[in-house]
């Protein structure tokens, strides 16, 4: 900063010295000493605890047979993506009726409404088709799941000491 100063010919004393003149090292405070905790503390800490993971474990125990507030929440999402559904398949035909409109721009209104509606339509029966597919496809991979689940096979193994793996 000071060698800029300098280059541009400004007034006044630029040196380091100068500029750091009153400056001091910062030194962080000192930490508190720590103070030991009381046995209320203690006992209210492992209290929380103990419920804490009592909590957790009924977590785990749960979610083998969905509660009521659990099957609230997939309601409510599975509400939610059907709306995002709906309003997606309803911007894209609204989307492509508009775009045919602009595109006939040259034709009359009757054969402009035409193209218009029939685009959509196809376009509509697409977004039907295409989620339908979808639909079938998540079924399957369901059943699947339900039928046979993943099955783990050891392949090698090895021992501690340089033997080799032996494959099974």
């Amino acid at each position: 900063m000071s060698r800029q100063l300098r280059a541009a010919d400004a007034a006044g004393p630029w040196d380091l010295d100068v500029l750091l003149r009153g400056a001091r090292v910062y030194v962080p405070p000192r930490a508190a000493q720590k103070v030991e905790p009381t046995a209320e503390y203690q006992a209210l800490m492992a209290r929380l605890r103990r419920g804490a993971e009592a909590q957790a474990y009924a977590a785990l125990v749960r979610r083998s047979s969905p509660s009521p507030e659990d099957k609230d929440e997939l309601t409510y999402a599975s509400a939610r993506r059907q709306l995002a559904l709906v309003l997606n398949m309803l911007v894209s035909i609204v989307a492509c009726g508009v775009a045919l409109w602009m595109a006939a721009g040259g034709w009359s209104a009757a054969r402009r409404v035409g193209l218009c509606l029939g685009g959509s339509g196809v376009v509509g029966v697409a977004e039907v088709v295409v989620y339908a597919g979808y639909l079938r496809r998540v079924g399957e991979a369901r059943r699947r799941a339900r039928r046979g689940g993943e099955r783990k096979v050891v392949l090698r193994s090895w021992g501690v000491g340089g033997k080799e793996g032996k494959e099974e």
